[in-house]
């Protein structure tokens, strides 16, 4: 099985870069995948770029159809907030942009007013439960209040006398990972790790718990797509609030 956290994640990418890489995607008319979060892989849509304005980071983009009855379809993404991505040899490129169409040129626009991530591979950034942001993890059947969750996996708290239920190394099939409003289906999992502390209760006594960790297995490549910019994007949230407590 593959271990998520080993693939590719991402980095913010710096304005001076996404010119390059989108200069060059209009020079080469480099394809595209535009997709709303937890659509069906079969209805992901393919583009091909077609310019890129440096000034107003605006793209146009020509929708890619096969045959005599394609030509006269259109996109279902019009006027969607969509998941947008772009391969550059071996990375890819992605972000969340709003996509339009010119019906008198035929072409379709969409502006990067939104961070702009790049593949990168590395281990992945692990997204901390906060009072401002709830991370929730189903597995067998139970909901708990995620401790981090991660592209690559979670981890949650349990009393240790119920660390029988979940044995390292056990596979558990149909989870679910919950950031915010976002749900993600998760395959598999696997128990990775068990670690005990003290918990002191507001009452001053002291419990024995057990953190779980666990990895996810052979997730969908869309599904850890999404999942990776949701974490991201919340984190870079997280990282602009504590800048503001600070300067305030």
């Amino acid at each position: 099985m593959e271990d998520a956290n080993k693939k590719f994640y991402f980095d913010v990418l710096p304005d001076h870069d996404i010119t390059s890489f989108f200069n060059k995607a209009a020079e080469e008319n480099k394809s595209a995948e535009v997709w709303k979060k937890g659509q069906d892989k079969e209805k992901v849509e393919n583009f091909k770029v077609m310019s890129f304005d440096e000034d107003t980071r605006a793209l146009r983009l020509k929708f890619q159809t096969s045959g005599l009855l394609g030509a006269l379809k259109s996109s279902r993404n019009i006027g969607n907030d969509v998941l947008f991505k772009i391969p550059f040899d071996n990375i890819y490129l992605f972000t969340n942009t709003n996509l339009s169409y010119d019906p008198e040129q035929d072409q379709y626009h969409a502006v990067l007013d939104r961070d702009v991530y790049k593949s990168q591979q590395r281990s992945n950034y692990r997204l901390e439960a906060t009072k401002f942001i709830r991370l929730q993890f189903k597995i067998d059947g139970i909901v708990y209040e995620a401790n981090d969750i991660s592209a690559g996996g979670a981890s949650f708290t349990i009393d240790s006398s119920d660390i029988d239920k979940y044995p390292k190394n056990t596979v558990f099939r149909d989870c679910k990972v919950k950031i915010t409003k976002f749900t993600y289906e998760i395959p598999e999992v696997r128990v990775a790790s068990h670690s005990e502390f003290i918990h002191r209760d507001e009452f001053g006594n002291e419990l024995v718990k057990t953190k779980v960790g666990v990895t996810f297995q052979n997730l969908p490549k869309k599904v850890e797509e999404e999942l990776t910019i949701t974490v991201n994007s919340e984190a870079r949230g997280q990282e602009i609030k504590k800048l503001n407590m600070m300067k305030s």
